[in-house]
Formats: structure tokens, C-alpha cells, sequence
């Protein structure tokens, strides 16, 4: 037996834009569209929000289990018309077999759970079967994640400065600023590592303010040329509501902060010179 769960792409969307009346149609046209899709034996339910699981009898032919999910994602390919809208949805699938994987309907959901968000970290629209070793990425990236909070209050964090010159003069035009973690537990962390795994927690934001105010300070301390930075490693916003770019360039001579409009879209900007 196998479970296929199946959660759909950017449901949110529905909701915010048409109306929760809408999205719950949007839930009935699709699983209108998928029961035909169903054997005699299948099972379709929806579990809550825009969650489905099928469980089809299908045993280990890995074969019968990838024309499955490929049947279930071409079921819902065609656009559905809502409200003078026609929509296009897709959906990400994570599939789980009893008893490969799981001896109970609680665990064999919690696999098919796990491959199901690689599937959406891989872009989504498609399928991905579970791998033992995907709990094991799973146990650890919360482990990174926890260490990376701690990160931000024990001061593990510290910033290289990478140059960008000119090439016609030779002259220092500015330079790049880079993230890096040194974990006691797992010591060095490549940014390839953690800051994805600070955009998905949220923990971007924090670490981005922290990347900036240190920047600023340590640019600005008594020595230093007037030079622009930019944060390399943030690659989403690096303070909340804000409207600045994310690679923010600020001119580190004191007669040039940030502007007063810029600071005002920078809830809680703060000049280095008053850290």
C-alpha cells in the first residue's frame, strides 16, 4: 500500500486574492478532477487546508507508483474556470509505502510529509518518493536551524570583506560584504548551507540587521576610507517592510548615511555611530 500526499502549489493565493468561497470550490473542482484518477481500491481524502492523500494499492513496483503520481499532476493540468477566472494549479507530491517505510498510518503520512516539501524545495510540481536518508537531512537541518538562532545572541557570526576594484584604475571601488558562521558544534558552516535555511525559518532578517549595523559600524570606525558596501549572503529582504533593495549600498563616510527616506523604509535602521 502506498500514500500518496498531495498538497497544492500557491493555494494562499486563492484564498487572499478571490476569497476563502472561492478557494473552497477551487478544493471541490479538484477533487472532482482527481477521482477518476482513482482505482477500485484507491482512497481519496483531503486532509485539511489544501492537503489530499491517495492511497492506492500499488505494492514496491516503483514504476506503477511514478505513472501515478504523473497521472494525478496531469489530472489537474488543464486551467480550471472560477469566478471568470481560469486558474492554473499544480501540486506537489511526496509518496510513502507501508510497510517499507512506516508500520502506521501516522508515520506513513509523516514520510510521504517529508518528500513532499523536497518536492517543494525542488521547485514543486512533481513528485519525490521517501528516502530514509530524507529524515536524516530533515533531523538536521532543525539542528541548524536551532544552532543559527543561538548563533545571533553567542556571537559566532563575523564578516570578511571582499574588494571590488577597478580595473582601468586600480582603485578600491567598494566591497563585498560575506556572512560567515563558525558553529562550536559543527564549525564551519558554509553560507550554502545556512542561509537558506535562514530565509525558510525567517531567521534572514534578524541576520541580516545584524550583517548590516556591524558593517556599518565596523566601516565607519576611525581609520576607514568612505567605501559602498553590499551584503552578498542576504538574498532576501534584510529588515522587514522594507522597501530597499536587498543589497543594500551605503556610503560608510559619515557625511553620507542612508537617506532620511531611506531610513524611514528601514523600521528599525540605527547609525553605527550611536551603537
Amino acid at each position: 500500500m502506498v500514500g500518496l500526499l498531495l498538497d497544492l502549489d500557491n493555494f494562499k493565493v486563492v484564498n487572499d486574492t478571490l476569497g476563502h468561497d472561492a478557494g473552497d470550490l477551487l478544493l471541490q473542482l479538484v477533487a472532482e478532477r482527481l477521482a477518476p484518477v482513482l482505482g477500485g481500491d484507491d482512497l481519496l481524502c483531503r486532509l485539511g487546508g489544501d492537503e489530499f492523500v491517495l492511497i492506492v494499492r500499488l505494492g514496491q513496483d516503483d514504476q506503477l507508483l511514478e505513472a501515478h503520481a504523473e497521472n494525478v499532476l496531469a489530472a489537474l493540468a488543464a486551467p480550471f474556470q472560477l469566478q471568470r477566472h481560469q486558474l492554473h494549479v499544480s501540486a506537489s507530491i511526496g509518496t510513502s509505502a507501508y510497510p517499507a517505510h512506516a508500520g502506521d498510518a501516522q508515520g506513513l503520512m509523516r514520510c510521504a510529509d517529508t518528500a513532499m516539501y523536497y518536492t517543494k524545495n525542488e521547485g514543486k510540481n512533481g513528485y519525490r518518493h521517501f528516502q530514509p536518508e530524507m529524515e536524516l537531512r530533515a533531523l538536521k537541518r532543525m539542528q541548524l536551524e536551532a544552532n543559527l538562532r543561538r548563533a545571533l545572541a553567542n556571537d559566532e557570526l563575523s564578516l570578511h570583506y571582499q574588494p571590488q576594484v577597478d580595473v582601468l584604475t586600480g582603485r578600491v571601488t567598494g566591497v563585498e560584504v560575506l556572512a560567515r558562521w563558525t558553529c562550536p558544534e559543527l564549525g564551519m558552516v558554509s553560507p550554502a548551507e545556512f542561509i537558506p535555511v535562514a530565509e525558510e525559518s525567517g531567521v534572514i532578517v534578524p541576520l541580516g540587521r545584524w550583517v548590516r549595523e556591524t558593517a556599518c559600524r565596523q566601516c565607519a570606525a576611525p581609520g576607514m576610507p568612505p567605501v559602498c558596501w553590499t551584503a552578498s549572503n542576504a538574498s532576501r529582504s534584510i529588515c522587514r517592510r522594507s522597501r530597499c533593495a536587498t543589497a543594500t549600498c551605503w556610503p560608510t563616510s559619515t557625511s553620507s548615511w542612508p537617506t532620511p527616506a531611506c531610513r524611514r523604509s528601514c523600521w528599525n535602521w540605527r547609525s553605527p555611530r550611536a551603537s
